[in-house]
């Protein structure tokens, strides 16, 4: 697959997930259900899931382009974080991105001191030059209540200048900022 159908296709996978969060957010009880259904729905198509050759610092070997949890480049307070999906580049010989995407997923309240932080790690942490990120996505999802233009704008405002794209999804739908 060409690059550009790789991003089409899990964005297309990420807009589904976010239509049925906002038609049956019940069915989702917690941020690994929505992890795993995102998972499940980006390796449908197999070239997501199929081995192949990867070439390491110091060896290689055989691994697959979609991962949860993988780990980031970069330390975290001392130690390696992790993101919950990630996409390998398939184009090895493009030495500056090894994570093609990186997707973070958060399901919760967002008014929260609490919540507030945990964005703004999750931006640090696709921000970071170190974790060698192509594509960035950040999927908020919003449980009982609908995003306001006052929550969208406080978001917008932790993003800055990156390029994450973030989606706000709620009962209502979703918006990309």
């Amino acid at each position: 697959m060409k690059e550009e159908e790789i991003v089409e296709y899990v964005e297309a996978c990420i807009e589904k997930v976010a239509l049925e969060y906002g038609n049956f957010p019940d069915s989702f009880d917690s941020e690994g259900d929505l992890r795993a259904y995102l998972y499940h729905l980006i390796a449908k198509n197999t070239f997501f899931t199929d081995l192949f050759d990867y070439e390491g610092e110091d060896e290689t070997f055989k691994t697959k382009y979609l991962h949860a949890e993988y780990p980031t480049f970069s330390k975290i307070k001392q130690f390696t974080g992790h993101f919950d999906l990630t996409m390998l580049n398939p184009d090895q010989s493009n030495q500056e991105n090894d994570n093609l995407i990186c997707i973070e997923l958060k399901r919760r309240r967002f008014s929260s001191l609490k919540s507030i932080e945990a964005i703004r790690k999750d931006i640090q942490k696709l921000s970071n030059k170190q974790n060698d990120i192509k594509y960035k996505y950040l999927l908020l999802f919003r449980t009982n209540i609908l995003f306001n233009q006052e929550d969208k704008d406080e978001i917008s405002a932790l993003k800055r200048n990156s390029d994450i794209k973030i989606y706000l999804v709620d009962t209502k739908g979703y918006d990309v900022i």
